[in-house]
């Protein structure tokens, strides 16, 4: 449908003032005067040709369409002195106008008098459009696990920060001020984020910020329906009603156990956030199995040493996890995969505490190590600390014994209470977009608000850390974790605010393609 003259000019609808109508309000009233004082219908007026020629609707209406409903029309020819009368009292009976159509680009668009009106009315009709990021392979001739290594199993993994819906609300108005009303409705959110999911279409997926009703309604209901079987944590306390989940595809893998993780246990980690560890059997290769786990650190940026101690505490009851159910020495390289929402940029010094596990922190200003504040870590008196783990130290829960099995430590993980000087965790780990943490502040994003452009979200794999005596496990196969294929983030200088009408959250999700290889002794 063509609106009503939307292709006739200002000259041709007001030919008879002499002069094409602007914002200045003396030419309109001397159009509004030549018409209207000399006794001519305001149904007909004169055209360039100089034929008479019969409107589909008034001229007042028409300029008001042409100007995309200047309600205030009326009004301002009163103040500039035309009494009610005068005004009121000649003009055609127009019923209230509600909304005006128009076309711009092809698209069909609906101009309210309340942008919430129009996002509340037409959210049914709009739909998110996901960006297509193709795959990328990361494999190597030099990378590639060697000659006496066999494929177990290959398997697709996501981690997502969906935005949660009581989030969005509570900061639609700082954060999130440039979405259009309805992006902002979860009707039209939730068929977004699932439809992004569905497209990556992964075996293993880590959501952060679900509202828990949310995933009892809606998130774990449909990818139910798909195939998945989840496990969801809400944060502790009643401030937040988000949380965290796992969900996998149960033909790919079987659940061996599962156990939530608490961050809040004393007076120094005293913060509701929550995260949550499954392990997991492969139904491809019953032998082979993987331990994954996600998390959301906490976001104040202050408070580097909550962060490292979070991620301490989940990966400390990861290994604990796997202690319990594998006890075999051929199990002692389980693979991880842990991922989530740190609340840290890559080169900080919580981002590298968490892929190496070891830190000191002796002379360091905690407010400058997640990254989200510039500035100087290390105090100007002292060199910064080497964040190499000396030999000696506890790396692993795991002791090697005189028969080679795995020996059980003698006291279950213990959260920090107090700040640390030095801070370790039983894994190492390397992030799968490690190749884009290039520069201070790399050059990719995984987040973009009013509030922030960094990268915060990890995809990590690794295994324990090794052994002092690992030549005892030579003759012993072993498993590898590769990533295979990745999806490529944004360039950071792309990218727009988020949500937009291509991201239903204000996060990226990250995806890769792992091969799990066992090596064979040689």
């Amino acid at each position: 449908m063509t609106p009503r003259n939307s292709c006739a000019t200002g000259s041709e609808k007001f030919s008879r003032g002499g002069e094409t109508p602007n914002r200045d309000t003396g030419q309109r009233r001397r159009h509004y005067s030549s018409w209207r004082n000399k006794g001519e219908s305001a149904d007909r007026w004169q055209s360039d040709s100089g034929d008479w020629t019969e409107p589909t609707h008034n001229r007042t209406d028409s300029w008001r369409e042409e100007h995309h409903g200047w309600t205030s029309f009326p009004q301002r020819f009163q103040d500039r002195g035309y009494n009610g009368s005068s005004w009121r009292d000649r003009r055609d009976p127009q019923p209230k106008r509600q909304k005006l159509w128009y076309q711009s680009s092809g698209s069909s668009k609906y101009r309210h008098e309340s942008k919430r009106e129009l996002g509340q009315q037409y959210a049914e009709d709009r739909n998110f459009s996901p960006l297509q990021r193709p795959w990328k392979s990361m494999v190597s001739d030099s990378e590639s696990p060697g000659d006496n290594a066999r494929g177990a199993f290959t398997f697709i993994a996501m981690t997502y920060n969906l935005l949660a819906q009581s989030l969005l609300l509570e900061s639609i108005d700082s954060l999130y001020r440039q979405m259009q009303p309805w992006m902002s409705e979860w009707s039209n959110r939730k068929r977004g984020l699932l439809t992004e999911i569905e497209m990556y279409d992964p075996d293993v997926m880590t959501l952060q910020e679900i509202d828990e009703e949310h995933w009892h309604s809606d998130i774990e209901p449909h990818l139910r329906g798909l195939g998945y079987r989840g496990y969801y944590q809400k944060r502790t306390g009643t401030a937040r009603s988000d949380g965290v989940a796992i969900l996998v595809r149960e033909a790919k893998f079987e659940i061996v156990a599962s156990r939530t993780v608490c961050h809040k246990q004393n007076s120094f980690m005293d913060r509701d956030n929550v995260g949550m560890v499954v392990l997991l059997r492969s139904k491809e290769a019953p032998d082979q199995h993987v331990c994954t786990a996600t998390t959301h650190l906490l976001y104040n940026g202050r408070r580097s040493f909550i962060k490292m101690a979070q991620f301490k505490w989940l990966a400390d009851n990861a290994a604990d996890l796997v202690k319990q159910h594998l006890s075999s020495t051929r199990h002692r390289d389980v693979p991880f995969l842990i991922s989530g929402d740190f609340n840290s940029t890559p080169n900080s010094v919580v981002a590298r505490f968490v892929r190496s596990g070891y830190a000191n922190l002796t002379g360091g200003l905690e407010m400058y190590m997640s990254g989200q504040f510039r500035g100087d870590v290390w105090t100007r008196w002292n060199k910064e600390p080497s964040q190499v783990e000396p030999l000696g130290s506890e790396t692993s829960h795991f002791n090697s014994s005189s028969d080679g099995a795995l020996s059980t430590p003698p006291n279950p993980p213990e959260p920090l209470s107090r700040a640390p000087q030095t801070i370790s965790h039983p894994l190492r780990l390397q992030c799968v977009y490690h190749q884009h943490h290039l520069g201070p502040h790399g050059d990719y994003v995984t987040t973009y608000h009013h509030g922030t452009r960094e990268a915060v979200d990890y995809l990590l794999v690794g295994s324990f850390k090794p052994l002092p005596s690992e030549s005892d496990f030579a003759e012993v196969p072993r498993t590898l974790i590769k990533a295979i294929e990745y999806v490529p983030p944004p360039v950071a200088r792309s990218i727009r605010m988020m949500p937009n009408a291509n991201a239903a959250s204000d996060h990226i999700p990250l995806v890769a393609k792992f091969g799990v290889f066992v090596t064979e002794p040689r």
